[in-house]
């Protein structure tokens, strides 16, 4: 038996306890010298099964309010947890919908002044609802002609900056790659440009921050861009423009990343 049905067991017997009582004192034919006579005559009696009953009624007073003590403090934590379970999701919504999120995007190879080499450009971008804080960056820039290259080490951090919401920042390699020298990998001008020899620029590096909520986060990137695609077919440009990066297949990453392997 439940403790909801002894409970409801417990109100009925008392009611029919209460009620039998009334209702013999109601019946207008019965007569109160008789019961007093009867009371007089067994008083022992009475005083014995009244003292009983008594004990009987505490207890089962006892009993019931017990249960419920137990219903309403199972009811109770239960509503307690139901509430620190909607905090905990409200909290953890909270965090990962208004915290910073830091994501680097592509922004070129360009030209520095006088035309003698190119830097590769990125833009941190703060596409979150809080401030990041602490911002630091790490970018190198190098040339391969494997289209697959999978080494990117990271180097010293540099910076102290705030981005807020919705900024982005652009930054630039420290590297420069000497168009002469890009030009020599590839075979220019000596073949024409489509049977030139493959040379990729990579952009890589790495850019740490706190969320706004006192979190350290980072995020990893690697952008690719095929040499042969500067001044966008041009003759003498050497600009490799943003619409032409990828995202290389190695090097991309954030602290929230499932563990590779």
């Amino acid at each position: 038996m439940s403790k909801s049905w002894l409970w409801v067991f417990g109100v009925w017997l008392i009611s029919i306890l209460i009620g039998g009582l009334w209702g013999l004192l109601s019946i207008q034919s019965f007569n109160t010298t008789l019961i007093t006579q009867w009371l007089d005559k067994h008083s022992g009696s009475v005083q014995a099964v009244s003292a009983g009953l008594i004990v009987l009624l505490l207890i089962l007073a006892l009993v019931l309010l017990v249960i419920a003590y137990a219903i309403f403090s199972k009811k109770l934590r239960r509503a307690s947890d139901a509430f620190a379970s909607i905090a905990h999701d409200q909290a953890k919504f909270l965090r990962a919908t208004q915290r910073a999120y830091i994501s680097v995007e592509p922004d070129g190879i360009l030209m520095v002044v006088g035309g003698a080499g190119v830097l590769g450009h990125v833009g941190v971008h703060n596409t979150g609802h809080l401030p990041a804080h602490n911002v630091r960056w790490f970018l190198d820039m190098k040339a391969s002609p494997d289209r697959a290259e999978k080494e990117f080490a990271i180097g010293a951090f540099h910076g102290d900056a705030v981005v807020p919401p919705g900024v982005i920042m652009p930054r630039a390699t420290s590297t420069k790659m000497l168009v002469a020298e890009l030009n020599a990998q590839s075979g220019n001008p000596i073949r024409v440009r489509s049977e030139e020899s493959p040379v990729f620029l990579y952009v890589w590096g790495m850019v740490a921050y706190q969320d706004g909520l006192g979190k350290d986060r980072w995020t990893r990137f690697c952008h690719r861009y095929n040499w042969v695609m500067r001044g966008d077919g041009e003759i003498g440009k050497y600009d490799v423009e943003r619409k032409y990066a990828r995202y290389h297949e190695y090097g991309n990453a954030t602290d929230q990343s499932p563990p590779l392997g």
